[in-house]
């Protein structure tokens, strides 16, 4: 009985500690960059703005997004342009954007065949929106908002995920195309004394058109499907005289500054 748990028990810690060195070095989850984080904020001009009823906003923006398991970061920055017009009760928006960013990542042993630290991509996004509204002296109440975007993916990044699908290491989402919508409301006010100063704040919730699971040479942990996954979101906007900024938080974090004509 001695001897019999003298062997047992050095190779019950054995497996654990190999199981344990597994799934801590040698599994890896990869997704699209800008999943779960491809819904924009698109300024529009306010109601009280009698002689801007449609405007033009161009800006560039930074962004970043860490994942909270690994510690993995995907960083990009880009430039946007987008068109805003308000009518009676009603208001639109339409635009695109272009991404260069980067996916960092110190977790993959160097004698890992698909060992790398930075995989770059490049994407292109369209987008648009509409929502209702009320109006109360200088302010805007968009009730109801409705924002839908498309993202198109391309660069070493994209390419990577596909080339490790029948790797034993790693669980990837190959996709390289996001369509998604979302629902927001938003509060949008002019300054008493110059309608060139604006604020708005906006919240809201998107989800995908379609599933994301993660895929690999074996099944995916459950917890680890993007199944339409719905994510909440937040924007503020500031705007002095043609100059705006805005702040957004949803699966990513981004800054945007711009110019309004």
């Amino acid at each position: 009985m001695r001897n019999s748990l003298k062997m047992l028990i050095p190779a019950f810690l054995a497996q654990a500690f190999c199981g344990c060195g597994i799934g801590a070095v040698l599994t890896h989850y990869v997704r699209p960059p800008l999943l779960r984080g491809d819904q924009a904020y698109q300024p529009r001009p306010i109601s009280q703005d009698s002689l801007h009823h449609t405007a033009n906003y161009v800006s560039g923006f930074i962004g970043s997004r860490e994942e909270s398991l690994t510690g993995e970061i995907t960083s990009f920055g880009g430039l946007n342009y987008s068109r805003g017009h308000v009518m009676k009760h009603l208001n639109i928006s339409y635009g695109g954007s272009a991404f260069f960013g980067n996916f960092y990542t110190n977790k993959i042993d160097q004698a890992n065949p698909n060992y790398f630290k930075r995989k770059t991509f490049s994407a292109f996004q369209a987008a648009s929106g509409i929502n209702t509204f009320v109006s109360s002296r200088y302010t805007d109440f968009r009730l109801i908002g409705l924002n839908v975007s498309y993202t198109k993916e391309s660069g070493d990044f994209a390419a990577l995920r596909k080339q490790v699908l029948t790797a034993g290491d790693f669980y990837t989402i190959p996709g390289t195309s996001i369509f998604s919508a979302a629902l927001s409301t938003e509060v949008a006010q002019r300054s008493r004394k110059s309608g060139n100063q604006q604020y708005a704040i906006r919240l809201g919730i998107a989800t995908s058109f379609k599933k994301y699971p993660y895929q690999g040479t074996a099944a995916a942990p459950a917890d680890r499907f993007f199944e339409r996954s719905a994510t909440m979101f937040g924007s503020a906007y500031v705007q002095w005289n043609k100059i705006y900024f805005v702040l957004q938080q949803s699966g990513v974090s981004r800054i945007d500054a711009g110019f309004r004509f």
